[in-house]
This record gives structure tokens, sequence and C-alpha cells, in this order.
């Protein structure tokens, strides 16, 4: 019976590991069949996907413009080539799959030994290291065309190459483009080079200034050195810096550049004149982002311009001269018929010194022509400065009224409140006489020259003359006259250069084109309005300043009885006349005074009494050497020499051709007594500042 039960149980045990083992076997089995399953559904998805991607690859290759290959390695057989490929073989697909040697025959012949080259360095595994990244190539037509390859190696899991594939680009376009732009650029810069102009770009976001080569050349900079706007402001001409900083400013938000100013260059300190304008970028926003503009080398301009305006002065200055000798002649008249009645008097024992008041009297008057025709007819710097437009019409009116036809009436409506502006008097003088001129030539010597001063505010409107916006306070002048008129088609060229309205020979057409340079250069506008047969109006509209923009008048000189002198003065002097009447003021003056007639014999004395000459008085326009000599020797004697300049030049500089130095004085010719005597104890050190001045 324990056998019987021994039995069972091992039987029974046995059963159960049976069914355990088959058990786990079915488990087994069925986790295997999972994974075979899930093996092949990843299989599936995988060659889908890249069933997928060789379907866009295809797409994308069959759809591009690029040449796009593949090729077997070392076999050299194509495997792939696209659509774009065979259409610039120009062969059949199965053709060149089955002879590469056509695909080689495309490629120019400079390009054999480098592909050749690279073929075998792929082939024995040192990899593809392309030296050239184009190449030639021939098209269908036998034209020559350009080619960027893009390509790389395919190694197999033993790292050995088994395929070449990559895509090949026609660059032809791009590198004409390309040249062209080059081609562009040089010539730019070319003309930039003839016509003096840079150009400049200044990004804001970036804060980063780009110039051109000619823009380094005229500033003085060395080129290609980082510069910044700052940079380009601080080679600014100091009297010129307050204008072109506002301008700058202005700039940066948006409004145009458009202005000319002097700089000192970085590398010499040469001063040259430039012309800056500049146009502004904006952003979806309306935002300022950036400022373009170009730099252009005014400076020879800028001297003919002077040669030219001192020029064209000469064209009224026979009218001018004209009228000038007429008042002289009638000056002269009173001189001459008042000496004479002097001298009767004294012949016939009776006082003569209301004759003698009214020589005087008329001696200031031709005294005064001198002065308005050297002020009229010098040279001088553009120097502009706040003034009282209404004070310099007064002033010119005055010369008018001698100068012009006694045919011609002058009328002057003169706003009370006008407000100041920034001129230059000597400027103004001038486009008004250009101005009165061709008026008295279009009246033809008889009518009414009428001029008109007014304020003006404006807004929305535009110049007439050259279409720029007018915004602000102006200040506005008008001279109108009743003369014939300008007709329509000649009103567009009148202030061209070189173009008149007037007969051959009769002007020489820079008047109003001077005077519109001068109006310009101002910062203003000028323009014409006329009717044929009604006259014509000129308008110049000079920007507006503040009306405490001019200066407080000053004090005159106070009156003061010359003090007694007591020194001894040189006096030179080649003019016999002039030399007995100057030695008579000095000695009324108390002084003692030692006398010469040129430069050789002023330098002899002086040399020998220098140090009992407490000053010389000397005019400098003697024979015998130049002024400057004269002076520098005189120097040379004693170095603190004090000199008087008396000339009939209308500055000192004038008078000795550049600055006297040091210690020099300068008193205008004529002067009388009071004059001459003042201005040698101002020298002196012992009078109030008046005739005489530091020169």
């Amino acid at each position: 019976m324990y056998i019987t039960l021994a039995i069972g149980a091992l039987l029974g045990c046995s059963l159960v590991c049976n069914f355990r083992q088959h058990a786990r076997a079915r488990r087994m089995r069925e986790e295997a069949r999972r994974a075979a399953e899930d093996a092949a559904l990843e299989r599936a998805a995988l060659e889908r996907r890249l069933a997928e991607s060789e379907e866009r690859f295809e797409w994308y290759a069959e759809h591009t413009e690029n040449v796009v290959f593949r090729m077997a390695v070392p076999a050299g057989n194509h495997t792939y080539l696209n659509r774009a490929a065979i259409a610039y073989y120009g062969c059949s697909r199965e053709e060149l799959l089955a002879n590469p040697a056509l695909a080689l025959q495309v490629l120019h012949p400079d390009h054999h030994q480098e592909f050749f080259r690279q073929w075998e360095s792929i082939v024995s595994g040192r990899g593809c290291t392309p030296t050239e990244k184009e190449f030639r190539a021939f098209a269908k037509g036998g034209e020559i065309r350009w080619m960027e390859p893009h390509v790389r190696v395919v190694n197999d899991a033993q790292g050995n190459p088994v395929a070449l594939e990559g895509l090949v680009r026609d660059v032809t376009e791009q590198r004409r483009t390309a040249h062209a732009l080059r081609d562009t650029e040089e010539r730019l810069r070319r003309a930039q080079e003839v016509a003096r102009i840079g150009s400049w770009h200044y990004d804001l976001r970036t804060e980063r200034l780009r110039c051109s080569a000619k823009t380094y050349q005229i500033t003085g900079y060395a080129e290609g050195m980082e510069v910044t706007p700052q940079h380009m402001l601080d080679l600014t001409h100091p009297e010129d810096r307050e204008r072109v900083d506002a301008a700058w400013a202005k700039a940066l938000t948006g409004v145009p550049l458009d202005t000319e100013f002097r700089i000192l260059t970085a590398d010499t300190g040469e001063e040259r004149w430039v012309y800056n304008r500049s146009e502004a970028e904006h952003d979806a926003d309306g935002v300022c982002v950036a400022v373009t503009g170009v730099l252009l080398d005014i400076t020879d301009r800028k001297l003919l311009e002077s040669q030219l305006l001192q020029a064209q002065k000469m064209e009224v200055v026979g009218l001018l001269a004209g009228g000038v000798a007429h008042d002289f002649n009638n000056v002269l008249g009173v001189i001459l018929g008042y000496g004479e009645l002097a001298s009767d008097r004294c012949g016939q024992g009776r006082d003569p010194l209301p004759e003698i008041g009214q020589m005087l009297a008329a001696t200031e008057r031709a005294r005064e022509l001198v002065r308005q025709m050297a002020a009229f007819n010098r040279r001088t710097e553009t120097r502009r400065v706040p003034v009282s437009l209404n004070s310099e019409i007064a002033g010119i009116g005055e010369v008018w009224r001698r100068i012009l036809p006694r045919t011609v009436r002058c009328e002057f409506h003169l706003a009370e409140d006008l407000r100041p502006a920034s001129a230059d008097p000597n400027q103004l003088h001038q486009t008004l006489m250009n101005l009165a001129n061709n008026a008295v030539d279009a009246m033809q010597g008889e009518g009414l020259l009428t001029v008109t001063t007014e304020n003006a505010v404006l807004e929305g409107h535009a110049c007439p003359c050259c279409g720029d916006p007018l915004r602000g306070d102006w200040v506005r002048v008008s001279v109108s006259d009743t003369g014939c008129g300008i007709p329509p088609e000649k009103l567009g060229r009148i202030f061209d250069s070189f173009y008149t309205t007037k007969g051959e020979g009769q002007g020489t057409g820079l008047g109003l084109y001077m005077a519109r340079e001068i109006v310009a250069d101002h910062g203003g506008h000028i323009f014409c309005r006329s009717t044929p047969g009604e006259g014509a109006c000129f308008e110049i509209l000079l920007p507006a300043l503040p009306a405490q923009s001019l200066p407080e008048p000053q004090a005159g000189p106070v009156s003061a009885a010359p003090r007694r002198g007591g020194e001894t003065l040189l006096l030179v002097e080649d003019e016999p006349e002039l030399l007995a009447i100057n030695t008579a003021f000095l000695e009324s003056g108390g002084y003692a005074v030692l006398t010469a007639r040129d430069s050789a014999e002023a330098l002899a004395l002086y040399a020998e009494k220098w140090r009992e000459i407490a000053a010389v008085v000397s005019d400098l326009n003697m024979p015998g050497m130049p002024p400057a000599q004269y002076i520098s020797r005189l120097r040379a004697v004693n170095p603190d020499l004090r000199l008087l300049v008396v000339s009939g030049f209308f500055t000192a500089a004038q008078a000795c051709g550049g600055d006297p130095g040091p210690g020099a004085w300068f008193l205008g010719k004529p002067y009388g007594r009071e004059e001459m005597l003042r201005a040698v104890a101002v020298m002196l050190g012992d009078g109030p500042d008046a005739g005489g001045r530091a020169a």
C-alpha cells in the first residue's frame, strides 16, 4: 500500500511538472509569436517610412533644378540621376546609367585632372577633398556653365566606400550677378572718386557707421578705421559745430540732412568745405532705423563761388562808380567853391570860418562815399551774425539813392516788429544790389522800386523755385519793380548760371545765380513771381531768429580831449603834403616828430634813434620794399615796436599784405587831427579807444 501511494505521488508530481513545462513552452511560443509580429510591424513601419522618405527625396530631387546623382564606388557607374541631370546631359537615363563616360564628357577639360585625382582618393578610402569649389561644364548647346558641387562619400559597415552621392548647382547667373555687382561697385567707386563724392550708412539699431573709401579720403581718416558719427562731428569747424550738431540730431529723427559746412581733416587739419545730404529709412511703425547719405567735397566749388562773387561785383561796379563819381564831383564842387570864397574872405580881412566848416562837412561826405565803395568791393570771408534786415536795407537804400537813376523812385515798407536773421551783411548787400540792378534794367531806367519786409509763418507751402517744403518762422524780403516782367517760359531758368534775359553783351548771367547761391547758403529760399507787362517781384525767405538774438547796442566811445604828448614819434609818409599836415597834427598834440619819406630812410633813422622813439606812425604803401619786410626789419631793431599803420586800405591786413603782428594799430585814411591824436594816445596807452584800433 505504501509502495502504491509512493508510486502515485511520483506519477502526480511528474504530471504536474509536465503540465508546467508545457505551459511555459506555450507562453514562450506566444511571446515569440508576439515579438515576431511586433518586429514585422516595426519592419513594415520602417519600410513604409523609408519608402515615404525615398518618395519625398525623389519628389524633391525630381523637382529641383539642381543635378542630383549617386555613383557606385569603385565601379563608377550611376545608380541614380534626377530629371535635371538627364536634361542637362542631354541623354536618356538608360544611356547614362549604362555608360558613365557620357557624364564625364560635359566636364571642361581643364578640370579632368582634378576629377581623376578626387576619384582615386575616394576609391582608396582617403575621402573627397576638392580643391575647387566651382568648375566649368558644357551645356547641351555648347555654352560653358559654372557649376558648384556638394558631395559626400557613403561607406559600408566596415568603413569602405560604396557610393558617391551629391548635388551640383548651376551658379552661372549668380557669378554673372556677382561680377556685375563688383563692376558696378568699382564704377561707383571711380565715379565717387572723380566727383569727390563719398557715401555713408548709419544703422541706428546696431549703431554702426559704414563709409565708402572716398568718405575716408575726404575726412582724412584711415580707410577701414572703425568710425562713429561722433568721429565725423569732431571734424566740424568750431564756427559750424553748433549748426551741424543740430542738423545731425534732426537727421536721426528722420528729417533729411541737407547742409554745407567746413571740416578740419583728421590727418592734416586742412580746412575743407563739404556738402552732406541724407535720407532716412523707416520701419513698419514709421520709426527711423537708418540714415543713408552722401558727402561731397565742395572746396573747389566754394573757391569758384568766391571768385564768381567777386567777379560778379564788377557787373555793378560801373553803375556804382558812376553814381559815386557823380556825388564825388558834387562834393569837390562844394570844396572848390567854398575854398575860393574862403580865400576871398581872407583877402578882404574877413573870418573864413563858415566856408571852412562847409569844406570840412563836404570832405566828410566824400570820406563816407569812399568807405561805402571800399566796403562794397572788398573781399571778406563769409561770416554770419544776427542782423536787423531793416537796418541793412536802410543802409543799402542810401547807396541806391546815390547810384540809381533819379528817374527810379525807391520806396521802403519795413515791418516795425521784424525779427532778426542770421546773415552775412556784405553778401546781403550784394544780393540786394543784384536785384536792384536787374530791376533798373527791366524798367529801362524809369519806374518804382519797392522793398518790403515782414515776418512770415509758413506751413504746408513749397518753394516755387526748388520745391522744398517751407515750414516754420521766416523773414521775408520782397523786391518788386514796375518793369516789363518775365515771360513764363523764361521764369524757370532765371537763376541758372550764365542765363540772362538781357540782350547780347548786356549782362553776364551771374547776378541772379549768385543771389540764389548766397540765399541758399544762408539756409533760405529765393523765387520770383512775374506777369509780363506788370513787373516782377523777387521774394527772399531767411530763417527767423528770436528777437533777443540781436546784440545789445554798444555805447559809443567817450569823447575826450587827447592828452598833451611829449614823446618822440617817427612819422613816415611818401606824400609831401600828407607828411607836412601829419607833422603839424602831431606837433599840435605836443609830440616831437622825426620824419622820413620812404622805408629805407625810416629804417636808417629808426636804427639810429630807436631808444628815444616811443612809436612809429607810418604809411606802408611806399616804394622801397614790401610792407611785411619793412615791418619785420623795424621789429628786428626793436622787438617791442609800437606801430600805428595809417593807410587808405580798408584794414591793416590789406595794407600789410597779412597780419602785421603784435604791437600794431591801424588808422584808416582819411582822418582828422583829433582822430590821429586819439589813435596815438591809444597806442601809447594813455587815451580812450577811439579812432585807431589794434590791428
